[in-house]
């Protein structure tokens, strides 16, 4: 989820990492990159359409999750499966216009699940969720400087706890929301961090009508905090996209849902902005694989009630 940036960088205490030089990992086989920004994909209008099937195919039916690096130079991907219950990080770089192929991602090297790359907003740093052979999963940090990947660093507690974290995604002012399974394992729900008056790190569950007793998590909130679109199975029977507004009082606004053109009878999830804030990445997971979908941020902004009130 977007965007992490310095903000939430000061928010988490991890200003500084010490970076070490990226080792050579076994190539994955591909048919193929296409040149330039986007793997040269035509930008998307207001329906969401696939993100470069033909590329991510050639890797695997079960690419999760994906991000860019702000300058478009670097792009991190996580292969899953159908159950859910793996995924490791893959990383390629544009040289001269020109995409390398995809090796493991170095730094998860000692990482058992290594899922949901995520750049900070000026590319010097990024997160994922990661679990190592001992201890939690939880949410990751690492600088990029210079070519070369630092060492990962969990996000101090309260951001972990001793359940599964999730995906998360940051405001401009610090503000991060994730999903996290420490009050029930297996039920994922969505929390909000941020420094308090005295600088103490605080996390918060969202209240209903945010969650509900069912599935919500991967949210992705705007840097400027006017949306929040998440997953949820609150109708019991898949996982669909929703998005919230904010309702002009600090809280938020009873979600809606995205309508067809996003979701479908399979599950929809992993919602995550592009680091300019213009397109919308999901995924959408079905027995046969999963695939990416983009689309304009101006088709979820119309959905805003308070548009027709202008």
């Amino acid at each position: 989820m977007k965007t992490i940036n310095w903000a939430f960088l000061f928010l988490m205490g991890f200003a500084s990492l010490w970076a070490i030089d990226e080792k050579p990992a076994k190539p994955v086989a591909i048919a193929g990159i296409a040149r330039g920004a986007y793997f040269g994909q035509p930008l998307p209008g207001e329906t969401p359409v696939p993100f470069a099937p033909e590329v991510l195919n050639s890797i695997s039916p079960w690419v999760e999750a994906t991000d860019f690096s702000p300058d478009g130079s670097q792009f991190l991907l996580a292969v899953g499966d159908a159950s859910y219950s793996s995924a490791k990080l893959y990383h390629s770089k544009c040289v001269d216009g020109d995409w390398t192929p995809f090796v493991a991602a170095p730094f998860a090297a000692d990482f058992t699940f290594s899922h949901e790359p995520h750049f900070s907003t000026n590319g010097t740093h990024l997160t994922f969720t990661g679990k190592k052979a001992s201890g939690q999963q939880d949410i990751w940090i690492l600088r990029y400087v210079g070519d070369s990947w630092g060492v990962p660093a969990a996000l101090p507690a309260p951001l972990n706890s001793d359940g599964k974290e999730w995906r998360g995604s940051t405001t401009a002012d610090g503000v991060v929301y994730f999903g996290s399974e420490r009050e029930r394992p297996g039920v994922n729900q969505l929390y909000k961090g941020y420094r308090d008056a005295n600088q103490q790190l605080v996390v918060e569950k969202l209240p209903p009508p945010m969650n509900t007793n069912s599935y919500e998590g991967d949210p992705c909130v705007a840097p400027d905090g006017r949306f929040l679109v998440f997953y949820s199975a609150r109708d019991g029977q898949s996982a669909d996209l929703y998005v919230s507004f904010r309702d002009g009082q600090g809280g938020w606004k009873s979600p809606v849902i995205l309508g067809p053109d996003f979701n479908s009878a399979s599950d929809e999830y992993g919602a995550h902005l592009s680091a300019d804030g213009r397109y919308l990445f999901f995924t959408r997971h079905s027995a046969q694989g999963n695939r990416i979908y983009w689309v304009a941020v101006t088709a979820i902004d119309k959905l805003d009630p308070a548009l027709e009130k202008r």
